[in-house]
């Protein structure tokens, strides 16, 4: 006598609904969980930080409560002409040094042309020419001098939040966690397709032919 081919249950399909129902619902944590509703605010939090406006050559002490990223922003009059102030990045050295340890940090050039910011006003404009990191909270000196040692014509730089990193790392946050959430989501969808697709074949190729 021959045994009877075992004919899977149709509550497999319930097992596929609910793999892809629990993959739908981790995603919906993770992306709640990422912050996404905030990036608008979080951006305009990191865009938000203070400028500390210097005269080249020249020094001044600030305090800079924030870690991380800074960029030196070289700032011209868009109503002056470029004789009395070139909007070519001029060749410039710059530097933080600690108050409290004495230790200096040079500043690296990072000329970027579109890496750039306007005033309220919209007569002047800022141009990334360096980047410099702050690894802890302190008051620094924060100096520059032309690299000849030319003391005319004297300029404006103004030390602030890195714009272009500051919006790399949100959005780098942002992007992981939603990598997470579609891989769940995909994850759970693939599991469950495999699961009706091998169901619905057994259950085809187990059917009595006449």
């Amino acid at each position: 006598m021959k045994n009877k081919k075992q004919i899977p249950g149709r509550w497999l399909y319930g097992v596929a609904f609910i793999a892809i129902l629990v993959g739908t619902l981790i995603s919906a944590w993770i992306c709640v969980g990422s912050g996404i509703g905030m990036y608008p605010a979080m951006i305009a939090d990191a865009y938000r930080g203070d400028q500390y406006h210097l005269s080249v050559p020249g020094s001044k002490d600030v305090n800079l409560t924030r870690t991380g990223a800074y960029g030196i922003y070289y700032e011209y009059n868009l109503t002056s002409s470029t004789a009395d102030y070139p909007r070519t990045p001029p060749a410039i050295e710059c530097s933080l040094k600690s108050k409290s340890t004495a230790e200096e940090t040079e500043a690296v050039a990072d000329y970027v042309e579109t890496n750039t910011y306007w005033s309220k006003d919209r007569e002047r404009r800022g141009v990334l020419i360096m980047s410099i990191t702050v690894n802890e909270s302190d008051t620094y000196t924060f100096a520059c001098h032309y690299q000849d040692g030319s003391k005319d014509p004297e300029i404006v730089v103004a030390l602030g939040p890195n714009y272009f990193w500051e919006f790399l790392r949100v959005g780098g946050k942002i992007s992981l966690s939603m990598f997470g959430a579609m891989t769940a989501f995909c994850g759970s969808i693939l599991i469950g397709l495999i699961i009706v697709v091998v169901v619905a074949i057994k259950r085809r190729g187990s059917q009595p032919r006449d």
